[in-house]
């Protein structure tokens, strides 16, 4: 069941898993944004900082839905991205 999907379900597999990520770039943003207030922004954004924490909360709850209605989809989605933080501990260590 795993290997064969629709289109619709890889697609929402793909999403679900980026989401995440996105939100975690998004509050880097935020938080160089604060402690460096003196560096050079590109532009400003209508709405900052409020947007981003309305942005937040929307993934937050996109992902408690996918917990509730789809747990499998959605735990495989958590394995999968937490399967990659020994991965990156073991490059950051050798690349030193």
């Amino acid at each position: 069941y795993l290997t064969i999907r629709t289109f619709e379900e890889l697609a929402a597999t793909f999403v679900l898993g980026l989401m995440p990520l996105y939100a975690l770039a998004v509050l880097g943003v935020w938080k160089l944004r604060r402690d460096r207030p003196d560096a050079a922004g590109p532009y400003r954004a209508f709405g900052y900082p409020g947007v981003i924490f309305v942005y937040v909360a929307v993934v937050i709850a996109v992902l408690v839905n996918a917990f509730l209605h789809t747990p499998g989809v959605a735990l495989a989605n958590l394995g999968i991205t937490l399967a990659g933080v020994p991965v990156y501990l073991v490059w950051k260590r050798f690349s030193r």
